[in-house]
């Protein structure tokens, strides 16, 4: 058997399913194995949420990037360049000038979590670079389809559910609130 390591697509996809298995020519070890999860949610949406939540957050309405990058202890190249996707993204303006700076185009009540995930990678969830409604299983595996669909409407009631308010002012909904503080979700598998 040839040595194969095949990771994750990281296609604009926000949660990617990895539908791919590792193989290694002979007993593997721990030191061998790949560190990866099936369901992901790449930096650049971490750091994307984390710089609109400071947007949101903020008083004057504006921050410069600097400031934003200094607050969530980020690269400022690395915000300047998130900054520019949710621009795209119709998530944030900017402004120039001595009272310039970024913020946000709509109040912060009014953008979800999911708005900003979409606006920086697409798609929430993708199955091997497709939407789930457009696979196909033949056989017995025909309902997986279901599984996937249910998988992306989970991410999306949370997501959706969340506003940019939501987490600056710490704030967060009594669903989500109900949802985490069961310890059986905070245990990894």
């Amino acid at each position: 058997m040839a040595t194969s390591c095949v990771r994750p697509s990281r296609a604009h996809a926000v949660c990617s399913l990895a539908l791919t298995r590792f193989h290694t020519v002979g007993a593997p070890t721990l030191n061998r194995l790949p560190t990866w999860y099936t369901v992901r949610v790449s930096a650049k949406i971490d750091h994307g949420l984390r710089i609109a939540v400071e947007l949101a957050a903020a008083s004057a309405g504006r921050m410069k990037a600097s400031t934003i990058a200094e607050r969530q202890q980020l690269p400022q190249r690395d915000v300047e360049r998130i900054l520019s996707d949710l621009r795209l993204g119709g998530i944030v303006r900017s402004q120039r000038g001595h009272n310039g700076g970024w913020r946000l185009t709509r109040p912060g009540r009014e953008i979800t979590v999911a708005d900003v995930m979409r606006a920086l990678e697409g798609r929430l969830l993708i199955v091997r670079d497709e939407p789930p409604e457009s696979l196909a299983y033949p056989g017995a595996a025909g309902p997986l389809q279901h599984v996937w669909v249910g998988v992306r409407a989970t991410v999306r009631s949370v997501t959706e559910g969340v506003t940019l308010d939501h987490l600056a002012t710490g704030q967060l909904p009594p669903e989500l609130l109900a949802i985490t503080s069961d310890a059986d979700v905070r245990e990894r598998r």
